[in-house]
């Protein structure tokens, strides 16, 4: 395998692990409801995941 098709699968399971993980955002007042907290609150989850993710994926 070249290594051009080894660049695209690696931007292409980024890319699939990155959006998979919003699903929370469905489910996020029941995610609050169970833990006894605020939907905001909750709603914070999304924002430290998408800042270690931005973070993490360069490395």
């Amino acid at each position: 395998m070249s290594n051009i098709w080894k660049i695209y699968l690696l931007a292409a399971i980024s890319f699939l692990n990155g959006t998979s993980e919003y699903v929370i955002a469905g489910i996020l007042d029941r995610i609050a409801e169970a833990n006894n907290i605020s939907v905001s609150s909750a709603g914070q989850l999304i924002t430290v995941f998408s800042i270690a993710f931005g973070a993490g994926t360069p490395f």
